[in-house]
């Protein structure tokens, strides 16, 4: 399984990482979740480096947006979903 990013979709994370001064060499997409009580999933977007990747997290790369996300996030939430 891969987490892909729409053209559009990395478009605007460059031009976000842009606009803050981040490199995208060095920038991180991280994508997690919490549980929301009665409303399901509240999924969160940040930007990561290097140094915040955990042994447990697994690094994507799309639209040349690298993507960070916790092994057990995309196997037990993200994985059903697609």
């Amino acid at each position: 399984m891969q987490i892909e990013l729409t053209s559009t979709a990395a478009e605007k994370f460059i031009e976000s990482f842009e606009s803050e001064n981040l490199n995208l060499d060095d920038t991180y997409l991280r994508v997690s979740a919490n549980q929301g009580g009665c409303s399901g999933w509240r999924w969160e977007l940040e930007t990561n480096t290097q140094a915040d990747i955990q042994e447990h997290d697994l690094t994507f790369v799309s639209n040349d947006i690298k993507i960070l996300v916790d092994n057990d996030l995309f196997e037990e939430i993200i994985g059903p979903v697609t």
